[in-house]
């Protein structure tokens, strides 16, 4: 069985394993699949599947490091119309407050990297979610894969895109940047802050801004532009997500 990836109309990915493994994981990856019966690609990239965590992390960091688009470590879910961005490192919660967001309706864009063509948009890359497991049983959510690990509580699970009630599959203007800080006082405060934070905040977090970077910059500087710019203050997920959706729309 031969599954080839395409991403960003430009990066196409080879998956080579046993025919159950390249399905698992096609699955997870499945807004990314294209006909795979057209003759070898000779610009694929090839990755061998075997653990579908394992892989799928590295089809991630190889579509990351190829993407010639500026990029920016970032949540992305669309409601209203518009791209609702939230920047932040690993481990900052943005994963688990993007899923939560797509449970309670939003558009599914991305919970790894807003990834903007030149006007600005918000450009689809909707990967599987990695959650921890504490996060999957905070949601309520059903894990497609779960890593195999001796540690239960340290295993990381993948939620795949049956799960969202809707995937963005075009480009769309980013309307509101959130700067979300996750607090241990239990309460969810939503407040008004200015374009230059969040310019900042696309900056410190991109990819690729070393590749080309007044590309990288004309296209952050025009994302905001418009965009509603706030600070979120939160403890739990669930909470926010639905205080995001009741404010921004």
């Amino acid at each position: 069985m031969r599954c080839r990836l395409l991403f960003f109309g430009s990066i196409v990915i080879e998956l080579v394993g046993r025919d159950d493994e390249i399905r698992a994981l096609s699955e997870l990856w499945a807004p990314f699949v294209y006909d795979s019966d057209e003759p070898a690609d000779p610009m694929a990239m090839s990755i061998t599947v075997g653990d579908p965590v394992s892989a799928s992390a590295q089809i991630n960091r190889t579509v990351i490091a190829a993407c010639l688009l500026p990029a920016v470590h970032a949540g992305v879910v669309v409601t209203g119309g518009g791209a609702v961005v939230i920047p932040g490192v690993s481990g900052a919660g943005k994963s688990t407050l993007t899923a939560a967001l797509c449970q309670a309706g939003a558009g599914y864009v991305s919970d790894e990297a807003l990834v903007l063509d030149d006007s600005g948009k918000a450009v689809p890359y909707p990967r599987p979610i990695a959650l921890s497991h504490w996060s999957v049983d905070h949601l309520a959510l059903t894990a497609s894969v779960t890593a195999p690990t001796t540690d239960e509580s340290a295993r990381e699970l993948l939620v795949g895109p049956t799960m969202w009630p809707m995937i963005v599959r075009k480009a769309s203007p980013i309307t509101h940047v959130v700067l979300a800080d996750r607090t241990a006082h239990g309460i969810t405060e939503l407040t008004s802050t200015s374009r230059s934070d969040a310019l900042r905040s696309l900056v410190l977090h991109g990819f690729n801004h070393h590749r080309d970077p007044p590309r990288f910059l004309r296209a952050t500087a025009t994302a905001v532009s418009s965009a509603h710019i706030w600070r979120l203050s939160y403890s739990r997920a669930d909470d926010a997500s639905h205080a995001l959706l009741n404010r921004l729309g």
